[in-house]
């Protein structure tokens, strides 16, 4: 089951319930053979405003016209497949309620006293996954501007079939391409009530050949051609999954196992079983490249990439920012690279494709002694005070002075000497003689 309650912001729509379930119980009384199994879709909200609402949810989308505000809910809609029908459990199998929602990062409930494992904690909401519809949401919109919606919903219902843990989501990380990740462990446990059998594990899917399966640590049973008893021991199995990136420009690669074992039949004349449904285990992992930051003195280079990778890495063919900052206005960008090629400051972008990168910058004085952000007058005046001695100057003063001579390049390669021929170059500078 999965429900959601809560009222919208504005206060117009009060969702009393929201469920959509697989529910069971007695056609009429409750004897032998009267039992029923059906699917449930229900919403009871109360409104304040008349109108048209639309309810959309993860099976479907429903209208209702509100003509007049009563008492009780205005909004009172259940659909039951197909109904208290006595015997009819095949019945649910025709309605919208499938496949059941699961929590969104694939993981598991589990009762700590008997080991049991549920889809989720009953009044604890969670983001889900499963909509056929992809709309793992519940919405409810008015005639107004005011809107309830629950990204989360509460699931529960207990796990038959297979077991999955710790998720049937494993994400190996990120890793340097052509590098192996540890291995992680997926453990498969047999709920289905029967003995099951395993053929050989593969992986599929558009980058299988960066993962690998292999044998778990003993003394774990290999899933790959096992068969799991009905109950405890022997009712589950494991095997190791890892991540080795090939050299492309790719970051996230993904790759799937189908879990797909068959009933262990009984022997004749005993009725066949069913196979239990398929299980799909989706493996994921970033190759990286690294990018590796030089920044000369008197200043920084900073890369912006996702958060949560190893330092100096990136994700392969994505794009990486970055900003090349002198530590205040008295320095320049002298040159800035990547690799031997020189790149646009102060701000660019390079592309990590599948190749390891190296960017490297050097400051220069900028001229700049007054703080102001371009040379001026006031700049050369103040340098030549330094210059004739009626000014001491402070440390940066003396860096961003130290201009001449110019270099090879044109720009301020500095002698450590302040004197008077960085006054005449600082001049030169403010009537556009040089630019630097």
């Amino acid at each position: 089951m999965a429900d959601t309650a809560g009222v919208s912001p504005g206060g117009t729509i009060d969702v009393i319930l929201y469920e959509a379930a697989l529910e069971a119980g007695f056609a009429t009384v409750q004897e032998d053979g009267g039992q029923a199994m059906f699917t449930r879709i229900r919403c009871r909200a109360n409104v304040t405003v008349p109108g048209t609402y639309i309810l959309t949810h993860p099976y479907g989308v429903e209208t209702f016209v509100v003509d007049a505000i009563v008492a009780g809910p205005e909004i009172n809609f259940t659909e039951d497949v197909p109904g208290l029908v006595a015997g009819a459990f095949d019945g649910a199998l025709t309605s919208r309620v499938g496949p059941f929602l699961t929590r969104a990062d694939g993981t598991f409930a589990t009762d700590p006293a008997t080991g049991n494992r549920y889809i989720g904690i009953f009044g604890a909401p969670v983001a889900v996954t499963g909509s056929p519809n992809g709309t793992n949401f519940v919405q409810i919109t008015g005639p107004g501007t005011d809107t309830f919606r629950s990204d989360t919903l509460a699931l529960s219902g207990k796990l038959i079939g297979m077991d999955v843990a710790p998720s049937s989501k494993v994400d190996l990380g990120g890793i340097i391409m052509l590098n192996p990740t540890l291995p992680k462990t997926v453990t498969v446990t047999n709920t289905t009530g029967n003995p099951i059998t395993f053929g050989p594990l593969a992986l599929a899917g558009a980058d299988a050949l960066d993962f690998a399966i292999s044998q778990p640590a003993a003394p774990a049973a290999d899933c790959s051609n096992a068969t799991l008893t009905a109950a405890a021991p022997g009712n589950s199995c494991s095997f190791n999954v890892a991540f080795t990136p090939a050299a492309a420009a790719k970051g996230i690669r993904t790759a799937t196992i189908a879990l797909a074992p068959t009933t262990v039949q009984p022997p004749a004349p005993a009725p066949a079983l069913e196979d239990p449904p398929p299980v799909t285990v989706n493996l994921s992992g970033t190759a990286l490249v690294t990018v590796t930051t030089t920044a000369g003195a008197n200043g920084t280079i900073t890369p912006v990439v996702a958060a949560g990778l190893p330092a100096g890495t990136a994700p392969a063919g994505t794009a990486v920012n970055f900003t090349v900052t002198p530590t205040n206005s008295k320095f320049k960008a002298r040159e800035v690279l990547e690799g031997t090629t020189p790149v646009p400051g102060p701000t660019f972008t390079i592309n990590t494709g599948a190749v390891d990168h190296t960017v490297t910058a050097s400051f220069m004085p900028s001229g700049n002694l007054t703080g102001s952000g371009t040379p001026g007058v006031a700049d050369a005046v103040k340098a030549l005070r330094i210059a004739v001695g009626l000014v001491t100057p402070t440390d940066e003063d003396k860096l961003a002075m130290d201009v001449a001579p110019l270099g090879a390049d044109g720009r301020p390669a500095g002698d450590q000497v302040q004197d008077l021929r960085d006054v005449l170059l600082i001049l030169r500078r403010v009537i556009g003689v040089v630019n630097w």
